[in-house]
């Protein structure tokens, strides 16, 4: 898609659509999910007062594998987003345009961080609601949708790369995709040093793969925030994500949604 500017190997796309698995107007969630059953049209993006609303499907798309999590709303403001936690694993629901341009739309399941550190986890499951969804580790300075950020992602068509917001509104940008083959199931690693950014991916999280390394000065403060981040890339189509073996405990979650979408987003 070329609002991303990643680049990628030639062919590779095409190679991966099957991994789409006809995923046009599809949607993913686990069985017996919570209250998330917002209708469409209530979706960011969507048309007020759409005839085609439909509630959220229960089931799983075939061939997704159930977990023991009922992903439950998090926050009342905003339940076209939840997430769900237990025995170490997380099931993120969300609606998203993108995390991407000048502002994000994804579900952000955080906690505090200082300083430097390091930290992995792995994509488990994504839904294919499009090839540009995205599931993986992010550094935010906050929650409001320009905050600067770095994004470990790994996305349905693409694989894993990595994007930043070097300020707060300003548009992002990447470099490559570290990884094009990438698919969930996947390990991703992050760590930072300073200004020193390290990335890497895994399919069994003893061999790291594919490291990468950026600095990126003035990006993160030295107070920031470090979790999960889910976007499925389309406005009115909630897709999920599951995460399990993470190195961190996440506390908070936040519905990071840009409400006004200008041409810029």
């Amino acid at each position: 898609m070329s609002q991303e500017r990643f680049d990628r190997a030639p062919g590779m796309a095409s190679r991966r659509r099957g991994l789409l698995l006809g995923a046009s107007g599809a949607l993913c969630l686990a069985a017996g999910c919570g209250r998330g059953t917002r209708a469409a049209a209530n979706a960011p993006g969507g048309k007020s007062g759409a005839t085609k609303a439909k509630q959220v499907p229960r089931l799983p798309v075939k061939g997704t594998p159930s977990w023991p999590v009922d992903v439950a709303t998090a926050q009342p403001t905003a339940g076209w987003s939840m997430y769900a936690m237990r025995a170490g694993r997380v099931q993120m629901v969300t609606f998203g345009r993108d995390v991407w341009n000048h502002h994000d739309d994804c579900g952000f399941f955080y906690a505090p961080a200082k300083g430097d550190g390091s930290w992995h986890a792995r994509v488990a499951l994504q839904s294919p609601t499009d090839a540009w969804a995205k599931a993986g580790l992010m550094l935010r300075n906050g929650t409001d949708p320009g905050s600067a950020m770095v994004f470990c992602c790994v996305s349905v068509g693409h694989g894993a790369g990595v994007q930043w917001r070097p300020a707060k509104d300003q548009p992002a940008t990447a470099k490559g995709m570290f990884d094009p083959m990438a698919v969930a199931p996947v390990y991703l690693s992050m760590q930072r040093k300073g200004d020193t950014y390290g990335f890497a991916d895994s399919v069994d999280a003893k061999t790291w793969r594919n490291h990468t390394t950026l600095t990126l000065k003035g990006v993160i403060a030295s107070s920031y925030l470090v979790g999960l981040a889910v976007s499925s890339h389309q406005p009115t189509l909630q897709g999920l994500a599951g995460f399990d073996r993470l190195s961190f405990k996440p506390l908070h979650y936040a519905a990071v949604i840009q409400t006004s979408l200008p041409a810029n987003w």
